[in-house]
């Protein structure tokens, strides 16, 4: 299986108590509480399951020309977006979903630029987590929290519901001694009870509890590693396929009452935007004669 090394500086210089046992108490009714509700997903899926079952399409995806031609037809937009990369997409998918009017506009390709050149990780923000603990932050340790909670909440989201282009990564701490091992796995534990409290039980994806392993293991897995470290801190992290990530937002975002409210974006690639001159600004505010 594929594993990633990561950099044992992000997590930190200074120790932190533990709360690993605080932690998985304190959130042991929520999750209680969370397996007895109703799958709110279920309704909507029936339908689509039908589709499946005869072999029909779910969806109808425009194509270029027909996005070109309804911008042509109606050119008034509530939201335009100036660029297909990740940012113009969530734009795009957020405001198609409350209804605005959108278009998105990209001279080059969807995810042509740094959105297809990222590391390829779905992290829940450890680094964030560990400056929870810092002495020194400066800063709102609460708000560094909710980061990590919500980061590892859609970090589940994406391996369950995009299993075709995520999956899950192995990721491995190399150390030294075995007092700084346990020290980095109390840190990943706690990171993992948060994904705990944040993911849905009813979730065919789980991430595995984080481990130890010796120097023979973590030789196995990189061979080349300098022979100092002796020991690893496993924990679980996400992969995905950016750039398709990328498209299928975008696609999402084109499809009329994808769910209820949305109204389709139009999308257009290998298309520059030009803005308008000065003059012709001023031309456009000033009242039609009669």
């Amino acid at each position: 299986s594929e594993m990633c090394i990561r950099d044992r500086s992000t997590w930190g210089k200074y120790p932190f108590v533990s709360l690993t046992a605080v932690t998985f108490a304190s959130l042991y009714g929520y999750r209680k509480y969370q397996l007895t509700r109703p799958n709110s997903l279920t309704l909507q899926l029936e339908n689509r399951e039908e589709k499946i079952q005869q072999k029909q399409p779910l969806f109808q995806l425009k194509t270029r020309e027909q996005h070109l031609q309804e911008v042509e037809a109606n050119p008034n937009y509530d939201a335009l977006i100036i660029g297909g990369g990740a940012t113009g997409a969530g734009v795009a998918l957020e405001g198609a979903s409350r209804g605005f009017r959108c278009c998105v506009i990209e001279a080059n390709d969807f995810s042509s630029g740094a959105s297809s050149k990222s590391t390829k990780l779905i992290h829940g923000g450890i680094r964030y987590l560990q400056q929870v603990f810092e002495f020194s932050l400066q800063g709102d340790r609460y708000e560094k929290f909710n980061l990590v909670l919500e980061a590892l909440r859609e970090r589940s989201y994406m391996v369950e519901n995009a299993g075709y282009m995520t999956s899950v990564l192995p990721t491995i701490i190399p150390v030294s001694n075995f007092i700084m091992a346990g020290y980095y796995y109390i840190g990943v534990l706690v990171y993992h009870g948060i994904y705990w409290f944040a993911s849905d039980p009813l979730s065919s994806i789980k991430f595995q509890l984080p481990k130890i392993i010796g120097t023979e293991e973590l030789q196995s897995h990189f061979p080349k590693l300098s022979k100092e470290f002796k020991y690893g801190v496993i924990y679980p992290d996400g992969m995905m396929n950016d750039s398709r990530m990328n498209l299928d937002i975008l696609l999402t975002a084109t499809i009329d009452k994808y769910r209820e409210g949305l109204v389709g974006a139009n999308i257009l690639n290998c298309l520059l935007y030009t803005s308008p001159s000065p003059r012709d600004r001023q031309k456009s505010r000033m009242p039609s004669s009669a």
